[in-house]
């Protein structure tokens, strides 16, 4: 490998966040945020830390020229930082005007005061004292309590030391305490600097990691889309198969069974306008056969409506549904209200899931329940069918399970790609709600 992609992969992995693109900006984003959430909670305890230190410096008795003008500067250097800390800390309460800029860099601009607080402690010890450990001390621990950003704080402590390393060359007169000093200062700083890369290169990986988990789940979520879009087809398919056979299985009924009920009837009717002297004898079986074919061909003609009803296809859906709330009121001598707003004819599917949703409905009030006044709407709302079927005044009883109908309903509904819902209120009664798309999702080849 050339010395050049070794130095670009060296500086990869050092420096991970240069193959991060425009996710870089989030991830300084994130970082943003932090600090200015560090800096909300954190501040006020800031500022009162500092002002102890203020105090504590002022009521110190000091005599020697040395230690007055040691204590001045350190005043100087701690009021400093709280004058600069004040504003901050008030814009990180009340981002308002010109107050979001500092309060969006709020953690940012209090850690640079305190680094540059910091530095200038390490070199108010160097001229008074000729020494630099107060300054390492706080240097070492400058990364665990404010994170700053490793370009910012290396720049900065780089820049400090190199000052305190001259400054001991020029005013440190003892070889071993000039090394020691140096020394002190130098390791403190690579120390330094080494805490503050690491915790970005932590922050890297863990956006790195998060943006892995992120693509895996949107991968998952499109999967389960697709497979939910296919289960959805395959239902509206079998749904499509069941009201073909039903289509077919009542013609059947009609045509064959129909017609042979129809003709031992008018057999029957033959029979009872012979004359002869055997008809007394014969009335009463003539009669009871008449009664078991009529509610025979009730029953067939049941049957056939519940299976396809005829006039879902020869006369539409606002015609089925108005056909459905008569039944109603006749079967359960309940005032059944109805509100048809279509547009147009939706396309078979659709209307026979609306005709099912209704039916069901109807079914549900009138077995769990006695309704005072039955409300049954099917409304066009922009691009969606709204069907209501609501019991008004008196709730349907809950049952203990979701029974086949109420399953059936939410299997038909869902396959057309619409939502069911079904709510019941102690004051409003039982409701039956879909909402369906004006076109029905398509089955899948």
């Amino acid at each position: 490998m050339p010395m050049r992609e070794r130095a670009s992969a060296l500086l990869d992995k050092l420096f991970p966040e240069r193959t991060l693109g425009e996710d870089r900006a989030l991830i300084e984003q994130e970082q943003r945020a932090q600090f200015a959430e560090r800096a909300r909670w954190w501040g006020p305890v800031l500022l009162v830390l500092q002002a102890i230190v203020i105090v504590g410096w002022i009521s110190l008795s000091v005599s020697s020229p040395t230690q007055l003008l040691w204590r001045r500067n350190v005043i100087a250097l701690w009021s400093f930082g709280e004058l600069c800390d004040v504003p901050i800390v008030l814009a990180a309460f009340w981002p308002h005007g010109s107050l979001r800029w500092i309060a969006r860099n709020a953690g940012e601009l209090m850690q640079t005061v305190a680094l540059v607080v910091f530095a200038g402690l390490g070199l108010n010890a160097q001229l008074v004292h000729g020494s630099v450990a107060l300054y390492c001390a706080l240097l070492v621990a400058a990364p665990f309590a404010f994170p700053a950003r490793s370009s910012h704080f290396a720049v900065l402590s780089t820049l400090t030391t190199s000052a305190l390393i001259a400054g001991q060359f020029w005013l440190q007169p003892t070889p071993i305490l000039r090394w020691n000093n140096i020394s002190l200062a130098f390791g403190s700083t690579v120390f330094g600097i080494a805490v503050g890369r690491l915790y970005v290169l932590a922050r890297v990986r863990e956006f790195v990691a998060r943006r892995a988990l992120e693509e895996q789940r949107q991968t998952l979520a499109a999967r389960v889309e697709e497979k939910t879009h296919e289960l959805r087809a395959l239902a509206a398919r079998l749904e499509e198969r069941l009201e073909s056979e039903r289509r077919r299985i009542a013609a059947d009924l009609h045509d064959e069974l129909g017609q042979d009920l129809t003709a031992l009837q008018l057999e029957v009717a033959a029979l009872e306008a012979v004359s002869s002297d055997s008809k007394a004898k014969l009335a009463p079986r003539l009669a009871r056969m008449s009664g078991s074919l009529e509610r025979a061909r009730g029953a067939v003609h049941a049957i056939l409506e519940s299976l396809r009803p005829r006039i879902l296809d020869e006369e539409g859906l606002e015609a089925a549904v108005l056909w459905l709330a008569r039944s109603f009121e006749e079967r359960a001598g309940v005032p059944c209200r109805t509100t048809i707003t279509l547009f147009d004819e939706p396309d078979p599917l659709l209307a026979t899931v609306i005709f099912r949703v209704v039916q069901e409905g109807l079914t549900n009030i009138a077995r769990h329940g006695s309704p005072k006044l039955v409300d049954v709407s099917v409304i066009t709302e922009g691009d969606e069918l709204h069907v209501v079927v609501r019991n008004v005044g008196q709730p349907v009883a809950t049952p203990a399970r979701a029974g086949h109908g109420l399953s059936g309903m939410l299997d038909r509904v869902r396959a057309v790609g619409g939502e069911l819902r079904v709510t019941l209120d102690a004051v409003e009664g039982a409701t039956v709600f879909a909402r369906l798309p004006l076109q029905a999702t398509p089955p899948a080849a």
